[in-house]
């Protein structure tokens, strides 16, 4: 089993890769659920914005339903977005499934984005 998942590794690896055109952060881990990511993005967002930054969060929309990229608003429907977007909405919150067209969102805009999910 260690050699299908370190050879399913390397060839991860191996592709070539996707440079968002504004700074990324990233906050998260391999934990799930519980470890604090949510709270450690909320007060990152805080700290670039009193120093100036244009910091957005980039969301997987981890418990929603939405499909494709969108900007989430505080009065969302939680079914549609999940709970960590609606939390981290107010400091500017963009969703989707794939990391690439997340940061294609934001670098649209300019700014930094802030991922939890790695």
């Amino acid at each position: 089993m260690a050699a299908l998942i370190a050879t399913e590794t390397a060839r991860r690896i191996a592709r070539p890769g996707w440079r968002a055109s504004v700074p990324v952060v990233c906050c998260g881990n391999v934990t799930v659920g519980g470890s604090g990511k949510t709270t450690l993005a909320l007060d990152l967002l805080a700290r670039l914005e009193a120093r100036g930054a244009a910091p957005h969060a980039l969301l997987r929309g981890y418990g929603g339903m939405s499909r494709g990229t969108r900007r989430v608003a505080p009065d969302d429907d939680v079914a549609e977005t999940g709970d960590e977007a609606l939390l981290l909405a107010p400091r500017g919150a963009d969703l989707d499934g794939r990391r690439p067209r997340r940061g294609r969102a934001r670098g649209d805009r300019g700014g930094c984005g802030l991922a939890g999910d790695g």
